[in-house]
């Protein structure tokens, strides 16, 4: 569990007491140089006693840290940051032929605005910008930019963030994403209903795995309106992470052929397979900084939108909780 101590680009409230910080675990250092200028991050770790005696507000839960050759998307909803609506980052990987898509990392805060969101979405998105292929990769961000999201993603922007989910209609005769000229998730009441129906396919029939009880919880504030069949939050509660992770995942799949889940006898009978017939495999080789990929901008030019090659994930890391502090 992380939370951040900003001093030069956030607000100070962000900082964690230090009777809150877990000294005996490491602090996790994040560089970002994504558009000529560096960013230099600090997840801090927090003490844990368990989710019914901690807050999940202004803390970064990371569940499964970031494994090369993995594909991730990061689900961002803005708010205004005055305690009436959450912003909030859900980090969702990609499962392969053995595994699940999975709750990686959540972060989740009531007083955080759009211009307060940016850095902490940079350095949640540096941390799992994995290798792929030989070169370092941006996990794609699916912001929600109808309400205030634009900003955002136009400060990313300005820093060399340049994978987006790319905004397309679905109901076109030709779904062409390099024809479209906007990025970004815009909630409008067509793709509510579609990313709800997608949400809850996924977990009804355990092809996500969840993490967070918070997001459990939510699940249970949810309630289906019997005339406008619509998906929505009950009075009082909230949706916030639901509609985040939502968004990563139709970012993540919206244009792809989805197989669906194997039952837990497939799987052990592949995996024991695998150890029959394994076959030599050489061991890892050494970093060659040389070849990795920075995308970095002309001087006074906005980043084009990418989006990146599709691959498998990787192992589980134990659960941690962090606060975010940059140099």
């Amino acid at each position: 569990m992380a939370p951040f101590r900003t001093p030069s680009i956030t607000t100070l409230r962000l900082n964690p007491s230090r009777s809150q910080i877990d000294p005996s675990r490491e602090t996790i250092y994040i560089r970002a140089e994504w558009g000529g200028e560096i960013y230099q991050f600090q997840f801090v770790p927090l003490r844990f006693e368990g989710s019914s005696t901690t807050s999940p507000l202004g803390k970064l839960f990371i569940w499964n840290r970031p494994e090369k050759e993995t594909t991730y998307v990061i689900g961002v909803d803005t708010s205004d940051g005055v305690g009436l609506d959450r912003s909030c980052i859900e980090v969702l990987g990609k499962g392969d032929f053995y595994r699940n898509d999975f709750q990686a990392a959540e972060y989740n805060h009531d007083y955080i605005n759009a211009f307060d969101l940016w850095p902490l979405t940079m350095a949640i998105g540096t941390f799992y910008s994995v290798m792929k292929g030989g070169r370092q990769c941006q996990p794609k961000l699916a912001i929600e930019c109808r309400g205030n999201g634009e900003a955002t993603q136009l400060e990313l922007r300005k820093r060399g963030w340049s994978n987006f989910h790319i905004w397309v209609r679905y109901d076109s005769k030709r779904v062409d994403r390099a024809r479209s000229n906007k990025i970004g998730i815009f909630t409008m009441q067509w793709f509510r209903d579609l990313m709800m129906d997608w949400l809850v396919k996924f977990l009804r029939d355990g092809w996500i795995d969840i993490n967070s009880p918070w997001f459990v919880d939510e699940m249970a504030d949810l309630e289906r309106d019997e005339y406008a069949q619509e998906m929505k939050a009950s009075y009082g509660g909230h949706d916030d992470r639901i509609m985040t992770l939502g968004f990563a995942l139709i970012s993540m799949y919206d244009l792809e052929i989805r197989a669906g889940k194997r039952s837990p006898k497939q799987i052990d009978n592949i995996r024991n397979a695998a150890k029959q017939y394994a076959s030599y495999q050489p061991g890892s080789q050494a970093l060659d900084r040389s070849k990795e990929v920075w995308l970095r901008p002309e001087p006074g030019q906005l980043p084009a939108p990418r989006r990146d090659p599709e691959d498998s994930f990787g192992e589980r890391a134990d659960d941690e909780i962090f606060s975010l502090d940059q140099d």
